[in-house]
């Protein structure tokens, strides 16, 4: 699963990857930075479950739409 957020006035996007590893574990990967450079910050934490991550997702998802970011379906 798949998201990724864009900030057009600050050019900026933050991009969430929600994935099993070959271990079967659940992991988020994120990603964040200026739409203008190759400048930005990769983060990957494991989760509890795929449930587990699609909360964080959602909670996410709120939290760039009061900064801001609109989700969009296309790549950065």
């Amino acid at each position: 699963m798949n998201r990724v957020w864009i900030h057009q006035e600050k050019r900026r996007y933050y991009r969430v990857h929600l994935q099993p590893d070959l271990f079967g574990a659940w992991t988020i990967t994120r990603c964040w930075g200026s739409l203008d450079s190759q400048q930005g910050q990769v983060r990957t934490e494991l989760v509890a479950s795929q449930g587990k991550g699609q909360q964080i997702l959602a909670g996410i998802n709120k939290r760039r739409a009061n900064h801001g970011y609109r989700l969009t379906h296309s790549p950065v």
